[in-house]
């Protein structure tokens, strides 16, 4: 009862516009049950509109996390990719939404997440890295050409071309 009374009071400052008000009532609901995603994403948005990027983060994270240990990944998908729009070179994060568009079965968005990452591996020079996701991404959709050519250029640079031989031959 009470969490429903607290959330009546905080939606009302919200839609008044008090939202630091706002918060402080989000937040005690949180501590009475901080299991309410619904909750989370409303104190991840109001933190937002306040300026207070670590804590939004901090609180989509929470939803993330608990979409994807419930196998919830559409709802995951969309929580993660609002933390990738608030901190876009975030790898785990990137990886995460990876992983759980391959769960979902939409394996073009996972692989072009994937070459995201390598984008940003490859920039900060970490080619084992690079080279392990790309294999990935690579296991998913051996036909994609991006990921092909950037697979084979990176095992030339690697000093590997029997491997960049072996995954042509395979791909054709």
């Amino acid at each position: 009862e009470s969490i429903e009374n607290f959330q009546k009071v905080a939606d009302h400052y919200y839609a008044d516009g008090f939202f630091l008000k706002a918060i402080a009532i989000y937040k005690r609901i949180n501590k009475l049950n901080p299991n309410l995603t619904d909750i989370c994403t409303r104190l991840a948005d109001l933190y937002l509109k306040q300026g207070l990027t670590m804590d939004a983060k901090a609180q989509l994270h929470i939803v993330a996390q608990h979409y994807l240990s419930k196998n919830l990944n559409k709802d995951a998908i969309e929580t993660l990719q609002r933390l990738i729009e608030i901190e876009p070179d975030n790898l785990k994060i990137r990886n995460e939404l990876a992983k759980a568009y391959k769960n979902e079965g939409m394996i073009p968005e996972a692989v072009h997440e994937y070459l995201r990452i390598t984008e940003e591996l490859t920039r900060k020079s970490l080619y084992k890295e690079c080279l392990a996701v790309l294999e990935t991404a690579y296991k998913l959709d051996p036909k994609n050409a991006e990921v092909l050519q950037k697979l084979l250029a990176l095992y030339q640079d690697q000093g590997e071309p029997d491997k960049g031989f072996a995954v042509l031959e395979e791909a054709l």
